[in-house]
């Protein structure tokens, strides 16, 4: 089931299309003829066209080049498998959650960065 093209980088879209308005108003493009360029009559519809555009390409650059990378490469997943085994060895040993915070602070300190989750659950107290 593939989404729209559009729903993929809406977000990224809302999130970007006023700074990227912004920078280009600041930048003058499209330029505009005279002092103010609401007295130039095609200024508005050309900016318009050109915010939209380069908003789109900035959100599309954002989506695809660091979004979506990330989320196929799941760089934290091990992190949270880590600590979901952890509370399930501790739920299944009976251990309170104010035990729980003492020994993952302890264990925490101990492993700065853990080999994988599988390892630490065979240091966990039985």
């Amino acid at each position: 089931m593939g989404d729209v093209h559009g729903s993929r980088h809406s977000y990224n879209l809302y999130l970007w299309h006023a700074a990227v308005a912004h920078a280009l108003l600041e930048r003058r493009i499209p330029g505009w003829h005279g002092a103010d360029q609401h007295a130039d009559a095609g200024w508005g519809l050309a900016f318009t066209f050109a915010a939209a555009a380069a908003a789109l390409g900035v959100a599309s650059l954002i989506t695809f080049a660091i979004e979506r990378p990330l989320l196929r490469a799941r760089p934290f997943a091990w992190e949270f498998a880590h600590l979901a085994a952890r509370a399930e060895a501790f739920s299944r040993a009976g251990w309170r959650t104010r035990h729980l915070r003492v020994v993952w602070a302890a264990l925490a300190a101990r492993d700065a960065a853990p080999d994988s989750p599988s390892a630490d659950v065979e240091k966990l107290p039985a």
